[in-house]
């Protein structure tokens, strides 16, 4: 366990704190009875809440909710077609700090660039990085993807980059677009195990007939004891499930995904 974890100030110190307001508010406050019941009730709920997203069991029975719709392939299954398509969706910053295009990709989108990769050693075919917001090599997020597979030694007739997209909607339009007729081998989508079910969801609103490969696994294979206690790592699960979750929400809203 990270001794900085408990330093900085995180979940575990406000669920300490509001369950230190919850005794001082049934044991000192001096207010009517009915305030006192809400006050003392809103208490509760908000240190349940705070217990709920401070304890990695259930941020981990969220993501794994999401995850488990697409099982990991295993490369070994995975037959050649070199007239298939291995398309790996960016993930990083795309905006500086001017306003301008500032492509980095982040850890997500490196592990999508590594798996994108060795599909594609398996596979042959094409291997099309996607992700804007530019379309060139240095103000996209694919043109990062696409050079860091040629430095790994993809030949650069074989990858492409199709940008100009901001969300992922907009980036497997961007492939379709790219793709156009040339759809006449196997399909691949890579990105995140998370991220997986709403890109999915985009390709299959798009017509794209894609096969899922999932990488980067967030869930907690085996929780041990310690997945019970408050933890003040905890979070990013349930901020990435929960992002994921409410982002498929706004696609179906949207129109944009099935």
């Amino acid at each position: 366990m990270d001794p900085i974890a408990w330093i900085v100030p995180g979940p575990v110190h406000a669920l300490v704190a509001l369950l230190c307001g919850l005794w001082w508010a049934w044991t000192s406050v001096k207010v009517p009875g009915p305030v006192a019941r809400v006050l003392r009730a809103g208490l509760v709920l908000w240190a349940a809440w705070a217990w709920a997203a401070a304890t990695p069991i259930w941020g981990n029975f969220l993501v794994r909710a999401l995850e488990d719709r697409y099982p990991a392939v295993d490369l070994a299954t995975v037959k050649p077609d070199p007239r298939g398509t291995v398309i790996v969706l960016a993930s990083g910053q795309m905006t500086g700090m001017d306003g301008g295009a500032w492509p980095v990709l982040d850890a997500d989108g490196w592990e999508r660039v590594r798996a994108g990769i060795a599909l594609w050693r398996r596979t042959g075919g094409r291997l099309l990085m996607v992700g804007g917001p530019g379309h060139g090599a240095t103000d996209a997020l694919s043109g990062v993807m696409r050079q860091a597979a040629i430095e790994a030694g993809v030949p650069a007739a074989d990858v492409a980059a199709a940008g100009g997209s901001q969300n992922t909607f907009e980036d497997l339009k961007a492939a379709v677009a790219w793709l156009g007729t040339r759809q006449d081998g196997t399909l691949w989508l890579v990105t995140s195990a998370l991220h997986m079910p709403r890109a999915a969801a985009v390709a299959q609103a798009l017509a794209l007939p894609v096969q899922a490969f999932p990488c980067g696994f967030r869930q907690l294979p085996q929780p041990a004891w310690r997945a019970w206690l408050p933890d003040n790592g905890d979070p990013f699960l349930w901020r990435d499930g929960l992002h994921e979750t409410l982002g498929l929400a706004v696609y179906r809203a949207r129109g944009w995904s099935r």
